[in-house]
């Protein structure tokens, strides 16, 4: 059983360390300050350890589906690239590992929990490089 349940839609209301994460992908300047003013929405359906993440931009829609423990595959649109990933609960989070299958992309790992009505976001770039989204 999940130790929590993740389900709802989450609209980001403010990020930490955004700018510093896009340049850690190679984002050109221009690319990093639109990029800086999208709103992104986030729509999880959960059911038990299966999941359903639509996340929703101007850009279009992406949608991951997977289940606790079993790797699956996922195009990540902000950083053009393809990853096989795996998701695992530390806790009360959601823990998805991303290894990339382009050796010049960097591994990502991303945590996601509710704290205080909040859903946190935090994305960990090469462990190196910390972003913090925050959604209500």
């Amino acid at each position: 059983m999940a130790p929590v349940d993740l389900s709802g839609t989450w609209k980001l209301v403010r990020s930490e360390n955004f700018d510093e994460y896009l340049k850690e992908m190679n984002l050109i300047y221009l690319a990093r300050k639109i990029a800086n003013h999208i709103t992104p929405v986030h729509e999880i359906e959960q059911d038990g350890d299966s999941f359903v993440i639509k996340i929703s931009t101007p850009r279009g829609t992406q949608v991951m589906t997977f289940k606790i423990g079993e790797e699956f595959e996922q195009k990540v649109m902000s950083y053009q690239g393809d990853f096989t990933c795996k998701a695992s609960w530390d806790d009360n989070k959601l823990v998805i590992d991303y290894t990339p299958k382009d050796s010049n992309k960097k591994t990502i790992k991303e945590t996601r929990e509710i704290v205080d009505d909040e859903y946190i976001l935090i994305h960990i770039m090469f462990l190196v490089v910390k972003l913090r989204r925050v959604m209500r």
